[in-house]
C-alpha cells in the first residue's frame, strides 16, 4: 500500500462495538479514542495532518444540536473553521485561506481513505455550508448511538426491549478518552482538539455521558415494564454504582424488586441503596420503600411468608 493511510491491526483486534458498525458502513470513526477502522483493520492517517481531528469533530458535532436526538443537518463551515482550523492557522484572519485548507484537506482525506479501504461508495463528508459525515460511507460511533437512543425512546410494545438493548450496546463512554492533546505539525508542536475545552463542547461531553446513562435507564424501565424484573435489578444495580444519587435509578431498583413479589429481595435492594448513600436516604425515598414493602407483603400468601 503506497498511501500514508495504512492498516495497523487486523479486524480480529477490532472492538466489538466497532465491528458491529462496520456492518453498516465501510469505515468507522470512534470519537471515544480517535481510532479509524475498515474491514481491513485499523487505519493510520498522517499524524502531521488534521484528518483524524476533522473526522472526530464531524463525528461528534451532532452533540451540539439543541436536542441531539433530533434530526441534525450538519455543522456550519464557519464554525468548523473557527474551532479546528483557527488554532493551527498562521493567519487566522485570512478566511479565504481557511476555506482553501478545508477544501484541500477534505479532498486529500477522501483520496487517502479510498486507497486505504480499497474504494468507497461515496464522499466521506456531505453537504455545502453545513457539513456532516456521510453515513453510507463512514459511521461515527457517537451518531450511531444517538440514533439508536432516539429509536429506543420512540419504541413501544414488543419492540421496546430490543431497541433499548441496541441503544445501550452502542453507548459511547466519552469523547477522546486518554487521547494525547499535542501533535507535531511541520516541525512545531501544536495543541490539538483545543475545541474540547470550549464551554459548549465541555457541555457536549457531559451530555454524552448523561445520554449513556439515559440509555441504561431506558433499558431498565423496559425490562421492568416487560416483567423481566431480575434483569432490571442487575442493570439498575450497576447504574447505582455509577450514579448513586440519581433518583430514577434508586426508584427503578426498588420498583424492580417490588415486581418480583419477593419481600426479601426488596429488603436486600433497599439495603443496597442505603449502603451507596451511606445510610442517608431522604423521607420520600424511605416512604416509597415502606409502601412497596407493605404492598409486597399484602400480596404474598401467609404460607409463603
Amino acid at each position: 500500500m503506497t498511501s500514508s493511510a495504512a492498516d495497523t491491526s487486523t479486524t480480529s483486534e477490532c472492538p466489538d462495538h466497532v465491528r458491529a458498525l462496520l456492518d453498516t458502513a465501510p469505515l468507522v470513526i470512534s470519537c471515544e479514542d480517535e481510532s479509524l477502522w475498515s474491514i481491513r483493520g485499523r487505519l493510520a492517517l498522517p499524524r502531521q495532518s488534521a484528518f483524524i481531528e476533522l473526522l472526530v469533530y464531524l463525528g461528534a458535532a451532532r452533540l451540539q444540536a439543541p436536542e441531539p436526538l433530533d434530526p441534525w443537518p450538519g455543522v456550519a463551515v464557519d464554525t468548523l473553521l473557527d474551532e479546528v482550523w483557527t488554532p493551527r492557522a498562521r493567519d487566522p484572519q485570512n478566511r479565504e485561506s481557511g476555506q482553501t485548507w478545508l477544501r484541500k484537506s477534505l479532498k486529500r482525506l477522501q483520496e487517502e481513505l479510498a486507497t486505504a479501504a480499497g474504494g468507497l461508495p461515496g464522499e466521506i463528508v456531505a453537504g455545502g455550508q453545513l457539513l456532516r459525515l456521510n453515513p453510507t460511507t463512514i459511521a461515527s460511533d457517537v451518531e450511531v448511538f444517538l440514533t439508536a437512543l432516539a429509536r429506543a425512546k420512540a419504541a413501544r410494545g414488543a419492540d421496546r426491549i430490543a431497541a433499548a438493548e441496541e441503544a445501550l450496546s452502542k453507548r459511547v463512554s466519552g469523547l477522546l478518552l486518554n487521547v494525547p492533546r499535542e501533535r507535531v505539525l511541520v516541525g512545531r508542536t501544536i495543541e490539538i482538539y483545543r475545541w474540547l475545552d470550549l464551554p459548549h463542547w465541555e457541555r457536549a461531553a457531559g451530555r454524552l455521558e448523561a445520554l449513556g446513562r439515559e440509555a441504561a435507564v431506558q433499558l431498565g424501565r423496559a425490562y421492568r415494564d416487560g416483567g423481566r424484573y431480575d434483569a432490571a435489578i442487575v442493570l439498575y444495580g450497576q447504574l447505582l454504582g455509577e450514579v448513586p444519587h440519581d433518583r430514577r435509578v434508586q426508584e427503578g431498583l426498588l420498583l424492580a424488586a417490588r415486581g418480583t413479589g419477593d419481600s426479601a429481595q426488596l429488603s436486600q435492594v433497599w439495603q443496597q441503596v442505603r449502603a451507596y448513600l451511606d445510610g442517608e436516604t431522604d423521607i420520600e425515598l424511605h416512604s416509597m420503600y415502606e409502601r412497596l414493602m407493605s404492598e409486597t407483603r399484602a400480596a404474598t400468601p401467609v404460607s409463603a411468608r
